[in-house]
């Protein structure tokens, strides 16, 4: 059930790939090219129009123009005598012998009759009646207006075409004139200004994002030395400081914002730090002092019955009071970064047997009710905090008793192991050549596997309800675990419901240990 919450909780909608592993650069980058294709494309289709239209515009000027000169040739044809006959035609057509509307014979004239409808006269290289005049454009012809018609010959070739009434000196319409030009070299025009726009638009995406991934490179680079140091930022590091590198003002902003939340963060540690020791120093003197006063009063023959019980109950409660509070500083130690301090003049030799049975036998003249089991005690040595390493196995059997029935037992062994389990992380100051495991298994009520992940949290407490223990604050395991950590090492945990817990410490020994 709980992988499946986190797998439902995990999911991600489609197509949100992209958007988890681009980068800032990247996306920047992305939007600026799409953006300037977008507006290419727009420019492009203006062009595309503009130029289009400017050639439709200027056919349909050379074909007025050539009818208005075949007008003024009609006039001055009629004002000389001359007669409406193949004369004239033969004098206005200017048609060149060859396939109609190719490319080198465009244009073509046409004279059709106003009464029946029929050609009278056509250039040479008109060859064929493609494009016959309806009645409605015939009316409008003879009513004195010009039509302007696109034509479709066959399914690679248009027509432009200007129908016109021609008139004689007297202004009487006597025939109908047709020019038209072929689209061809418009459509050529047009074919080649796709292919320029089309490559050109190809070149300038590939330049954009060349100069937009070098230009964005530049300017967010501020932005990755940020990443970086805030990656770095530790507490042993919080007096790191940008310098501003780029003119841009939010950049300069963020840099400033970063300085000052690391400045705040320095005096907030330090002042965490000066605490923490003071609060360590005024709590552990006091509390020595009344535990020393107690047991002196437990060694005064006249105090008997009642009272010397009712004093042991308070130094088991104190002692209890005086572990808890070890523990809590321990962790707030940790959370400001100064704890465990494992510098020189904390770090020694550390005999791991001795030191096991000192603890025990501390442990069994406190516990009466649960007996302590020795098993093999190799004579093996780390180098460490031995205060610490002591707090922490400590800790670990004390979990143990707690939870561990009246009448249970609880084995402690300490063995050497070559490699350590995979859930221990390798970190460089590992690599050693074995580990000195120490083992603490109790015949308590076990540990629920839904518990496991989670009892090395601070705070946590799996619920127990055969367990003898009403006490504790859930910090001993962690700070355990962070004890372990410090010295290199790590804790790991066996544990079956009803059967009991098994507790492994893992340390690393030096190869001449």
């Amino acid at each position: 059930m709980g992988e499946t919450a986190i797998t439902a909780e995990n999911a991600s909608p489609p197509f949100s790939g992209f958007k988890k592993t681009s980068s800032l650069r990247q996306r920047l980058v992305f939007w600026n090219v799409l953006i300037f294709l977008f507006c290419f494309l727009i420019l492009s289709g203006l062009i595309f129009v503009l130029v289009s239209s400017y050639l439709q515009t200027s056919l349909d000027n050379r074909l007025s123009l050539q009818s208005e000169k075949m007008q003024i040739a009609t006039t001055s044809w009629f004002a000389a005598g001359h007669r409406f006959d193949a004369q004239f035609f033969n004098q206005m057509l200017q048609g060149v012998p060859g396939n109609e509307f190719t490319v080198d014979n465009p244009s073509y004239i046409k004279f059709i009759d106003i009464h029946s409808g029929r050609t009278l006269y056509h250039s040479a290289n008109l060859q064929s009646e493609s494009f016959i005049l309806n009645q409605a454009d015939t009316k409008t012809i003879l009513q004195g207006q010009n039509v302007f018609r696109t034509y479709q010959q066959d399914s690679s070739l248009q027509v432009r075409t200007l129908t016109f009434p021609i008139r004689d000196h007297a202004r009487a319409v006597i025939a109908i004139a047709q020019v038209g030009s072929s689209l061809a070299p418009i459509s050529e025009m047009q074919r080649v200004l796709l292919l320029f726009l089309g490559i050109g638009m190809l070149v300038a995406a590939l330049l954009a994002y060349v100069i937009g991934s070098l230009v964005t490179n530049r300017e967010l680079r501020p932005l990755s030395d940020l990443s970086s140091t805030m990656l770095d930022l530790s507490a042993e590091s919080l007096g790191a400081r940008l310098s501003p590198t780029s003119s841009a003002t939010e950049i300069q902003q963020l840099t400033d914002a970063f300085n000052h939340m690391t400045e705040r963060l320095e005096k907030s540690f330090q002042l965490q730090r000066r605490f923490v020791a003071d609060v360590s120093h005024e709590l552990r003197t006091p509390l020595t002092t009344i535990r020393g006063q107690i047991d002196i009063l437990l060694m005064d023959p006249d105090l008997k019955g009642t009272a010397q019980h009712d004093v042991q109950e308070i130094n088991v409660e104190l002692r209890r009071v005086s572990w808890l509070l070890t523990n809590l500083l321990l962790m707030a130690r940790a959370e400001v970064g100064i704890i465990p301090e494992l510098d020189e003049k904390h770090v020694q030799a550390v005999e791991l047997d001795t030191l096991l049975i000192e603890i025990l036998r501390q442990l069994q003249g406190d516990r009466q009710a649960v007996e302590l089991r020795m098993g093999q005690l190799e004579q093996l040595g780390v180098r460490g905090d031995r205060d610490l390493l002591k707090h922490m196995i400590v800790n670990i059997c004390d979990n143990a008793l707690q939870y561990t029935q009246p009448g249970g037992h609880i084995f402690v062994e300490l063995t050497t192991q070559q490699e350590p389990p995979s859930c221990i992380d390798h970190k460089p100051y590992n690599r050693c050549a074995s580990w000195a495991t120490i083992h603490i298994c109790d015949t308590g009520p076990g540990i629920a596997p839904h518990d496991i992940p989670h009892i090395f949290e601070h705070y946590y407490r799996a619920t127990q309800p055969n367990s003898r223990s009403k006490h504790g604050a859930g910090l001993g395991l962690f700070v355990s675990r962070l004890i372990a950590s410090a010295h290199g090492g790590d804790i790991t945990v066996d544990s079956q419901l009803s059967k009991g817990s098994c507790f492994y410490i893992w340390l690393p020994m030096n190869p001449g240990d």
